[in-house]
């Protein structure tokens, strides 16, 4: 019986903990190949939550290598500028046929497939990979996949940065000692997002419509909490960057409608300004959260997680509140499978993954 989405949230704190204490192993090719080469721009290609992760990751990479990095989607290729570009194309199954159609598009330039597992039509055609070291998620909507992704990427911009000199060696280690003590947070954050999600099932499951708002880190953390709500409740979910937000999508706002504020950290100069917009909404309809890492904020639809952490750790905690509705509540609402079930019949006439073509 293939293991449910529910299993490997709890996977995720062990294969973290794997991929850190793997770090030197798993992206020394990459690191290598950094040093030689010089790229003066890198290119992240994906889709769904191979590409969220990347748009997490790319502000951290372009911060610790010190040159542009950015997040494109495998069906929206950009122009592809710079004298020694680097393209990454992140697929954690390494069957995904729009990014196979964008390798071929771009052959020619230098990359590197980002993959879950060794043995994949990704792999077959990159030729140069870097190993995520998930393991394989089986259930459908990732989960283990999405911090897996983020995390490696993390570490291979670590590791270049380290080797070429970009960043000192005092510096690697706070950063390497940022990212496991969120890690070892994770079990109880986990815990403490479970229990959330039991006490307020009861507007969960009838909410027909959420929307998802954050900034910077936290904003980019909303638009893969809505992929997993659309793919596992089956209902409309939309991200917004905050300030997209206030410009329109407020009139929105409705007794129906479901809210996710995913708050900045405390020094962002708009935090207090998305906490009056959260508390707005709440004084509209009971069906809203506000996600804080911090404990001055408190009431009755606040999901506090108790972590310490700077920007670049966010996506590992904040994502598990979206990520565990997606686990619990398609039983509960009566659509367990429906989203893979769909998933499977599209496939088998459209061709996504590889392993479908004739």
């Amino acid at each position: 019986m293939a293991l449910s989405m529910y299993h490997y949230i709890g996977e995720q704190q062990e294969v973290l903990r794997h991929i850190l204490h793997e770090r030197k192993s798993c992206t020394a090719d990459f690191a290598a190949y950094f040093e030689e080469n010089a790229p003066d721009r890198i290119y992240l290609i994906g889709s769904g939550t191979s590409l969220n992760g990347a748009l997490a990751a790319a502000p951290f990479m372009e911060n610790v290598l010190g040159i542009e990095v950015t997040a494109h989607a495998a069906s929206l290729l950009p122009v592809i500028r710079g004298k020694h570009p680097l393209l990454v194309f992140i697929s954690q199954g390494g069957n995904s046929t729009n990014t196979l159609a964008a390798i071929a598009t771009l052959h020619g330039y230098d990359f590197v497939a980002l993959t879950g597992t060794e043995e994949c039509r990704v792999n077959e055609v990159c030729g140069r990979h870097v190993l995520m070291a998930c393991g394989p998620e089986e259930a459908g909507p990732k989960t283990k996949g999405y911090v897996s992704t983020v995390m490696t990427l993390y570490l291979m911009a670590l590791e270049a940065a380290l080797l070429t000199g970009s960043i000192s060696i005092q510096k690697y280690n706070g950063f390497i000692a940022a990212l496991e003590h969120t890690v070892d947070a994770l079990e109880k954050s986990i815990q403490i997002a479970e229990k959330w999600v039991e006490v307020n099932s009861s507007w969960l499951k009838t909410t027909i419509h959420y929307v998802l708002v954050g900034k910077h880190q936290a904003g980019v953390v909303a638009r893969e909490g809505a992929l997993k709500l659309v793919e596992t409740v089956l209902t409309p979910a939309t991200a917004y960057e905050f300030e997209e937000f206030l410009h329109g999508p407020i009139g929105l706002i409705s007794e129906s409608l479901g809210g996710i504020y995913f708050l900045p950290v405390r020094d962002d100069p708009d935090r207090d300004r998305m906490l009056a917009l959260a508390r707005y909404h709440a004084e509209s309809s009971r069906r809203v959260c506000i996600i804080s890492a911090d404990e001055d904020v408190q009431g009755e639809n606040v999901l506090q997680l108790p972590v310490t952490a700077p920007w670049y750790a966010l996506p590992f905690i904040y994502i598990l509140p979206c990520q565990l509705i997606g686990a619990k509540l398609p039983e509960r609402i009566g659509v367990s499978d429906r989203g893979m079930q769909i998933f499977r019949q599209v496939d088998q006439r459209l061709n996504i993954k590889y392993a479908h073509k004739g």
